[in-house]
């Protein structure tokens, strides 16, 4: 869980009576870099998802302590400890082992060289940082690259078990409860901090424009997405859109499976074999996104 969400789950505990002392606190703790704090401006009618991009936009690293500060402040030592115990132990261990690692490497390189020129040792010290950076970054797309993979095989495999389930059973009705628009604005937050969809496209979207947005980006992994961000929002009771699986029927039956009688949901064109949706499809699978999420309000 990153840091935001994880500010973002003690905020939620807070009353409105708190969480209304909290923003007040908020705007009294200046920046460790420039002195500055959060202007009353950006926080006085901001919700708590908006308040967590304005800590993190303006304190970075030093979030997670302007946060504790501020809720120990309002006597909500509690979930100062909570956020605490949360973040601590990793950082510490995190720091530990950067530290450890390069400490010996510094000692290594200067037991290797003799005496140096100060300005060339520092040059060396500059590569070498720079060189440690590529590297962390490298391998940090190589994991990313190696999830995609593993994501990848696991669908293809679920999709081979369940093919002959799922060629006896076309029609799947999910009944979709209803989120307010607390809820749907909190829904978009999700989308642009981890759905990788930019703030720009989602900020003034309605209903309609967050599903294009979202088939555009994601395509075949659209209802994963959606799943994701529901459990995240804690709606589970939603999570029924886990059942918009696969389901291929040739694409001259895409406009049938529109214009069928049934709940919006009872025929979903999937991604053909090569993995990737047509445009027919695509342009299938929103429409029949557009007809559930609008029908119950999501």
């Amino acid at each position: 869980m990153s840091v935001k969400e994880e500010i973002l789950d003690v905020l939620e505990e807070l009353s409105r009576d708190e969480f209304h002392d909290f923003r007040w606190h908020l705007q009294q703790q200046p920046d460790i870099l420039d002195g500055v704090s959060i202007p009353k401006s950006h926080l006085e009618e901001a919700n708590r998802c908006e308040t967590v991009d304005r800590i993190v936009g303006k304190h970075h690293q030093q979030s997670v302590k302007v946060v504790k500060d501020a809720l120990r402040k309002i006597h909500r030592n509690d979930l100062a400890e909570k956020l605490s115990s949360s973040n601590t132990g990793a950082a510490l261990r995190n720091a530990w082992e950067i530290t450890k690692g390069q400490t010996g490497q510094f000692v290594n390189f200067l037991e290797k060289c003799g005496p140096q020129k100060l300005e060339k040792t520092v040059h060396v010290l500059n590569e070498r940082i720079r060189m440690t950076e590529c590297i962390q970054k490298l391998q940090e797309r190589i994991k990313l690259i190696e999830h995609k993979q593993t994501e990848i095989k696991q669908t293809r495999e679920a999709l081979k078990k369940h093919e002959h389930e799922m060629k006896k059973n076309k029609e799947f009705t999910v009944e979709v409860d209803e989120l307010g628009n607390e809820e749907f604005n909190k829904f978009k937050w999700f989308l642009w901090t981890s759905a990788a969809i930019p703030k720009s496209h989602l900020e003034e979207a309605n209903r309609w424009e967050t599903v294009d947005r979202i088939v555009e980006k994601h395509d075949q992994q659209s209802v994963k997405v959606v799943k994701n961000i529901l459990k995240k929002i804690r709606r589970n009771d939603l999570e029924k859109l886990c059942f918009l699986e696969t389901v291929n029927f040739p694409s001259d039956q895409c406009e049938s499976a529109q214009s069928t009688q049934h709940h919006p949901f009872s025929h979903v064109v999937l991604a053909p074999s090569s993995g990737h949706y047509t445009n027919q499809q695509q342009q299938s699978l929103s429409h029949l996104l557009h007809d559930a999420l609008i029908k119950h309000q999501l």
